[in-house]
């Protein structure tokens, strides 16, 4: 018979590290540590990854619209807690004492200036009415492309009578819907075809989604970028006419200055005109009388 107690198995058979570990037993001293050490660099190297990810996110982002740069795809949607929440959550990703990136600092100035931009009413509004257009041209092209769908209109159709309403009858739901309803009404949905109470709800369910939002997104900044380049095209307009009318106001001026200095030396040279007249007149009385005498 084997002199080891029965049960315990030899140590070499035994479990290894890791799996002591995970069992709960005790590690070989210093193993621990190394274990600690191992685990705290690899989530430092993750949490600096993440860092430079999202400097490189904010760098290239589109710089015209807050709501890209802070990353909130509810855009217009966002209440002020949750841009608040997602300012602090980006400026601390990219904060230049904390990142490693080599542009960490103009990050975060671009992230500081977005939210700055929110705070102010003016811009903000602006910055909604441009998501709010985005919605409603997406409504009206979604509704061209539903109008027609039969999976669509049945889908509908199940939903409306879930709700226990027939399709032609209109929703008397609570304010979200009914603030929907002018949003529809005022986007020209439908071409004045009223939606069913099946179809808002299934508009509301795609505009919770993902992907709607990012469509927003998308929309919000190509009107953005025509409405910069509308302001830049009317500002360099602007600033040739400016130019043009400093121009002649320069040369009003030029001709102003030239005209008095013409009148001053004109007013100058008077006392030296009028004696030179003098001594004409004098020198001609003389010859006469000389010509007079020969005579």
């Amino acid at each position: 018979m084997s002199g080891k107690a029965p049960g315990k198995p030899d140590a070499g058979s035994g479990p290894n590290a890791a799996e002591e570990k995970n069992l709960g037993l005790p590690l070989p001293a210093g193993q621990d540590q190394d274990a600690d050490a191992i685990l705290k660099s690899f989530l430092s190297d993750v949490s600096d990854a993440r860092r430079v990810a999202e400097c490189d996110r904010v760098l290239n982002s589109f710089k015209l619209n807050p709501y890209a740069v802070l990353n909130l795809l509810k855009q217009d949607r966002a209440n002020q807690q949750e841009i608040r929440r997602q300012f602090r959550q980006c400026s601390l990703l990219v904060h230049p004492d904390k990142c490693k990136h080599e542009y960490a600092k103009q990050a975060f100035e671009v992230v500081n200036k977005a939210y700055k931009d929110l705070g102010v009413e003016e811009t903000k509004k602006e910055a909604d009415a441009t998501v709010k257009h985005a919605r409603i041209e997406l409504r009206k092209e979604r509704r061209k492309l539903t109008r027609n769908d039969n999976a669509y209109r049945a889908a509908a159709a199940l939903r409306t009578a879930q709700a226990g309403a027939t399709p032609s009858s209109s929703s008397t739901g609570g304010g979200g819907e009914k603030q929907q309803e002018e949003e529809e009404e005022e986007a020209g949905v439908g071409c004045g075809e009223a939606l069913t109470v099946g179809e808002r709800a299934l508009e509301r369910e795609y505009e919770e989604t993902e992907v709607y939002h990012r469509l927003v997104m998308r929309r919000t900044q190509e009107l953005m970028t025509q409405l910069e380049w509308r302001r830049r095209q009317l500002g360099k307009r602007l600033g040739e006419e400016k130019k043009r009318q400093e121009d002649e106001d320069t040369e009003h001026k030029q001709k102003m200055r030239s005209k008095v200095k013409e009148a001053k030396t004109w007013a100058d040279t008077r006392e030296k005109r009028v004696s030179s007249w003098r001594d004409f007149v004098k020198t001609g009385k003389k010859i006469k009388k000389k010509k007079r005498r020969r005579e």
